[in-house]
């Protein structure tokens, strides 16, 4: 793990110099370490190259989010070091990105946006996959076989029941269609990032210096500043409650999944399995565990989610207004200031969530989704 290495760091810039024998041993255990996690990372590359060269029977879609605090509406540059800046309550843009392998007509990335209109969480990670993966279908106009997730190595948003329940419903749903196996693929913690957070950082060198009030002069500014990458932007309109899944067959709970770095679900014989493996790099899957017969996956199959309602707090609401006005009042001294239909837009995306209103999304409750 990362603490371990740089423990082992640590203590080997402590040693004096002239114990070349713990040098030694403490170099061979730091290369050792890094060799692993390097192992990690070429298997995650390895199933990339895999996907591309399958033509387009298996997916895998790397997603990570973004630093919550790297996108605040409004930004304006001059004035970010100012105590208005520093202390006001602003309109949090939360960047959750996704990168894709194994496409061969929709943009690689896809950055979905999202508000503190919904918990930040196991839910929130749930439906974004359903997002990306429904869009994903819509433009490549066929399902895969195989679908691969490569996610941060946290148990707050995708290492949890919560997202395998939300796995073992997608499986369920897709019951008629080639979609037979998704595999969650996690990294050593400590050592997750990837070739998303490089294009994370090119975002922020994107927004760097940049003006902006409104979630479209964002956006304009990164089709503008990124165009070495193909990608495309959508907003998380729908949040649904998938922590409800687990009653609705009594679905078994897995034990000690921190431990585990691969989770394989698929469907065979008309029964869904698990079965799992302690790293990516490892030869051998455990043996296959039956989580559910063929009737009960007809009637998890038939189950929709509620709609979770998406609305800001109403602390929140009352002190971005709070800034806002004051922001108001500041631009409005100032000369050649034409901000005053941007702030009333940030106005209503407190009061009724205009952002969500202006996108279409796909619904669990449409029919349309277990037909794809």
């Amino acid at each position: 793990t990362l603490d371990r290495s740089s423990a082992a760091s640590d203590v080997y810039k402590r040693q004096p110099r002239n114990l070349k024998d713990v040098l030694q041993v403490l170099l061979l255990r730091l290369g050792q370490h890094f060799e692993f996690q390097s192992a990690q990372r070429l298997a995650v590359g390895r199933l990339e190259e895999l996907c591309d060269q399958s033509n387009g029977l298996h997916w895998l879609m790397l997603i990570d989010k973004m630093d919550q605090s790297a996108a605040l509406l409004p930004s304006i540059w001059s004035l970010l070091r100012t105590s208005l800046f520093k202390e006001g309550q602003r309109l949090q843009v939360s960047l959750n990105a996704s990168w894709w392998s194994g496409l061969k007509k929709a943009p690689a990335i896809n950055i979905r946006t999202m508000f503190e209109d919904c918990e930040h969480g196991s839910e929130m990670q749930c439906s974004t996959v359903l997002m990306n993966f429904y869009e994903r279908v819509m433009k490549e106009l066929h399902v895969p076989e195989e679908f691969l997730i490569g996610a941060d190595n946290t148990p707050k948003e995708t290492k949890n029941m919560i997202m395998i329940f939300f796995l073992i419903w997608m499986l369920c749903v897709f019951s008629d269609l080639p979609l037979w196996a998704i595999t969650l693929l996690f990294l050593i913690v400590g050592h997750t990032h990837n070739k998303l957070d490089r294009f994370f950082s090119r975002v922020k060198v994107a927004l760097a210096g940049r003006d902006y009030f409104t979630k479209a002069q964002l956006i304009e500014i990164l089709m503008k500043e990124l165009k070495g990458f193909d990608f495309d932007i959508s907003h998380l309109t729908h949040v649904w409650n998938w922590k409800a899944c687990e009653r609705v067959v009594g679905l078994p709970r897995m034990k000690h999944i921190h431990r585990v770095h691969a989770i394989n679900i698929f469907r065979q014989n008309g029964c869904i399995y698990v079965k799992w493996k302690q790293y990516l790099t490892s030869e051998s899957w455990s043996r296959p565990i039956l989580l559910l017969p063929p009737h009960l996956v007809q009637l998890l199959a038939t189950w929709r989610p509620d709609h979770l309602e998406q609305a800001f707090k109403p602390r929140t609401v009352a002190t971005s207004n709070s800034f806002l006005n004051k922001l108001e009042a500041l631009l409005a001294d100032s000369p050649g200031s034409h901000h005053a239909e941007d702030i009333a837009h940030l106005r209503k995306i407190y009061e009724s969530n205009v952002d969500c209103l202006l996108y279409t999304s796909p619904s669990p409750r449409d029919a349309t989704l277990s037909r794809m």
